[in-house]
């Protein structure tokens, strides 16, 4: 029976140290070029498996993530371009540089690998072999440049005992090819230069879903942006006002204790005119040299 039991704090701890310690001894891939066709087609088949498991929190939807398989040897390295693992935890993977097989467990579903030059030999028989002693349940290959590369521009395998056996793929008369993903429930279909993912039954590939789900969250946070933007430049708006009435307030008190100044300036200007006309016309009398005047019969 599982041990459904979630891990304690100190459990998650002691993880998440092993993490990092093995991130730096196990680190990731190269970092990936994403104008190339080959980076496009390999971007847009991760974003779309993404959200086709976003509601499984145990399967785990990794591109340029290097799959470590052999405990203490780091040369014993595979990059698939897209792979996806059932079994383990995609919070925990999503934050590690690699992907520790011995550490981390799960199954390997599905793996696709876009061709290009560089690869091309490798995808076809080193990383085929290796995939297989992984036990990985399908192997796709797609040639980006619709045929340039390989003779069949989809191809996928199944892996039964122990063996890769082809999985039937179609070319219809408008050059598109056409496959059945078991391990995805998907259909894979390369058409006008793009390898679109759909639900069986459906004509509507998830790319296009995925693109439109896309185009909403990109509308909702421009109209988020715009509502923002929005509430700041109101904010401004009121701040200049503030700050406008506030500048005509501090001028009203200038020019009131300007007027006021004035006024008392005029006041002790009037003061001191009325002060010179009461001298003018009272002038004080002064007092002559000498001895004090003696009063009349007064002898000396």
């Amino acid at each position: 029976m599982t041990d459904t039991t979630p891990p304690s704090d100190e459990q998650r701890a002691a993880e998440a140290l092993l993490d990092r310690k093995l991130d730096k001894r196990y680190p990731a891939g190269e970092p990936l070029h994403e104008s190339s066709p080959h980076e496009i087609v390999r971007g847009d088949v991760a974003m779309v498996l993404r959200q086709h498991f976003a509601s499984r929190d145990d399967i785990w939807v990794a591109s340029n993530r290097n799959l470590y398989y052999l405990r203490g040897i780091r040369r014993a390295v595979v990059e698939p371009d897209v792979m996806v693992v059932s079994g383990v935890s995609k919070a925990r993977l999503d934050k590690l540089a690699s992907y520790r097989r011995w550490q981390h467990g799960g199954s390997i579903r599905f793996v696709l690998e876009v061709a290009s030059q560089s690869t091309l030999r490798a995808d076809q028989h080193h990383k085929r072999s290796r995939y297989a002693r992984l036990r990985v349940a399908e192997y796709w290959r797609v040639d980006p440049t619709g045929g340039t590369l390989c003779a069949q521009v989809l191809e996928g395998e199944r892996l039964v005992k122990g063996r890769w056996a082809p999985i039937p793929v179609t070319e219809s008369e408008n050059g598109s090819w056409w496959g059945r993903s078991d391990a995805l429930a998907l259909d894979l279909v390369w058409q006008d230069e793009e390898l679109l993912l759909y639900r069986p039954g459906e004509e509507v590939p998830k790319h296009n879903l995925a693109r439109a789900e896309d185009a909403l969250d990109d509308a909702v946070v421009d109209l988020r942006d715009a509502q923002v933007r929005r509430d700041e430049a109101e904010w401004l708006w009121r701040r200049a006002e503030w700050r406008a009435d506030r500048a005509e307030q501090r001028a009203d008190e200038v020019e009131q204790r300007r007027d006021e100044a004035e006024q008392r300036a005029a006041a002790q200007e009037a003061e001191i005119n009325r002060l010179n006309e009461l001298l003018r016309r009272d002038p004080p009398v002064e007092d002559s040299e000498g001895d004090d005047p003696q009063p009349p019969g007064a002898t000396s």
